[in-house]
């Protein structure tokens, strides 16, 4: 029995001596994974975090220069200084197609560059044209797209005026005094985990002046 104990005296001994034993060893590395692992994800989180955060600050920029330009173009819409009366403001009106119409160089008639301008979104692809009578200019791409547009007008009143599926008819489209819009765009997630598109929604509206001012005053 003496002999017994100091024998397991001993092995206690030479394994203080040895150092960690293969369990220590065990749990050491199993510690050591977990930390990494715990460094690395919070490393990808940063990472992904950081270009996230750039990435929908970039949709919404997107989307507000977008609008931005829409807004001002549509301000100027009718702008008609010789008051020739041969063309109309808005020369077609849908919820999700605009075309307008502007005499800006006082020539008496839609004869220049960017009098004559079309905004339209093909669903399919997400991209958003720019028509400036025959030439055409993409607003946004496969990359950041425009998931939906929509034109909404109102009249002197603030009565909206409902353009179905077949757009404003002459007579709705004289009568309309402000006009909004509404854009979505969006762009695929940087994190290649996370199937959620980086979206943002821009609205903005405006009254026609022009047509608000010769209304008011007339052509003389």
């Amino acid at each position: 029995m003496h002999n017994s104990n100091v024998q397991l005296k001993n092995r206690a001994r030479l394994q203080s001596q040895l150092g960690f034993s293969l369990t220590d060893a065990l749990v050491g590395t199993a510690l050591g994974l977990i930390s990494m692992a715990t460094i690395l994800g919070f490393y990808r989180f940063q990472t992904y975090g950081l270009s996230g955060h750039s990435a929908q600050l970039d949709v919404q920029g997107t989307a507000r220069t977008i609008v931005q330009l829409m807004v001002s173009e549509i301000r100027r819409a009718g702008g008609d200084p010789l008051c020739a009366r041969t063309f109309e403001g808005i020369a077609e009106a849908k919820s999700d197609r605009l075309r307008i119409l502007s005499d800006l160089n006082g020539s008496g008639a839609i004869d220049a560059p960017g009098e004559d301008v079309t905004y339209s979104l093909n669903v399919f692809s997400g991209v958003l044209t720019r028509s400036l009578g025959s030439t055409s200019d993409a607003l946004s791409d496969s990359t950041v797209r425009v998931a939906s547009l929509q034109f909404r007008y109102f009249n002197a009143a603030g009565a909206e005026l409902s353009p179905g599926s077949s757009g404003l008819t002459s007579t709705q489209r004289s009568q309309v005094q402000r006009i909004r819009v509404t854009i979505t765009v969006q762009r695929t997630n940087v994190d290649p985990r996370n199937t959620q598109p980086l979206t943002a929604t821009v609205s903005s509206g405006t009254d026609l002046r022009n047509r608000f001012f010769v209304n008011r005053v007339g052509c003389v």
